[in-house]
């Protein structure tokens, strides 16, 4: 499950990866870009494609408030 103690310690890499929220909300998890910066979103299929909807960015919002 993510918290905020685990999205603090995700780190970055040379390209942008997504981690998954394997037990709270289907579809939700953090997306960390090279740069650093983490963002929520939330995972869902629109007429068979896969959709990204942005929730927030961390730390201005929280994993509680995201989820």
């Amino acid at each position: 499950m993510l918290t905020d103690a685990a999205v603090r310690r995700l780190l970055p890499k040379s390209h942008a990866y997504r981690v998954a929220d394997g037990a709270g909300v289907a579809g939700f998890g953090v997306k960390v870009s090279p740069t650093g910066s983490k963002t929520f979103f939330l995972r869902f299929t629109c007429r068979s494609e896969r959709r990204f909807f942005t929730l927030g960015h961390f730390p201005q919002t929280g994993t509680t408030a995201a989820r």
